[in-house]
Order: structure tokens, then sequence, then C-alpha cells
């Protein structure tokens, strides 16, 4: 189970916003296309969850992880740090708790996200 601080914002926007110099539509484009990348991550995540293929699994959290730095996502930097260290020898279940943990936050702050900002 997924523990949720809820008076702690699940991401924070403070970088684009800096990077894009406040210009909405170009922040909102950037959301967007986080959102849209991160579900396709997510849905191939899963897919590899069906096979076991640690290996690509951690590729896939790997390429996801600057965005979701970029986005200042509360409380996933250990989960990552978990899943790219993992010994595929430390076994499959370990593994797979650590896996779904992180998809499960990572669609939370999607749906939060989308809420939010009404996308």
């Amino acid at each position: 189970m997924v523990a949720c601080n809820t008076s702690a914002p699940l991401y924070n926007l403070s970088y684009l916003e800096r990077i894009t110099d406040g210009e909405e539509i170009y922040l909102r484009r950037l959301v967007m296309e986080f959102l849209t990348e991160t579900d396709k991550s997510l849905m191939n995540i899963r897919k590899l969850i069906i096979n076991k293929n640690i290996a690509e699994l951690k590729v896939i959290v790997q390429e996801v992880k600057p965005h979701l730095f970029n986005f200042r996502i509360a409380n996933i930097a250990d989960d990552i740090k978990r899943i790219e260290y993992y010994k595929e020898s430390s076994g499959w279940e370990d593994f797979l708790l650590i896996i779904l943990k992180f998809v499960t936050f990572v669609e939370i702050v999607l749906i939060n996200m989308r809420k939010d900002l009404a996308l």
C-alpha cells in the first residue's frame, strides 16, 4: 500500500515555472507532454511486469526519472534508487513490491496533477 502524506504536495511546478519564465502556454505544453509520456512509460512497465523483466523495468524507470525530478515529485527518489540498485539475484517478489509501489505512487501523482490543472 502506498502511503501519501496529504499535507505535503505530491508535485511542485516551481522549477518548470522558472525555466518557462511563467509562460502559461509553454508550461501547460510541458505538463501535457509529461502526462502523455509518463502514461506510456507506466503502460510499458505493466507489460514488463508480466514478463518479469527486471533489467528492462530498470531502464524505463531511469528514462522517466529526470522528468519526475523536474516536477519535483515528492518522496520518489528513494524508490527510484531502490529500483536502480536492485540486484536481480535478490528475487522477483521483492522487486515486484518496489516497482508496484513506484507505479501506484506515480499514478496517484498523475491523477492529482490532471485534477489540479483541469487537464
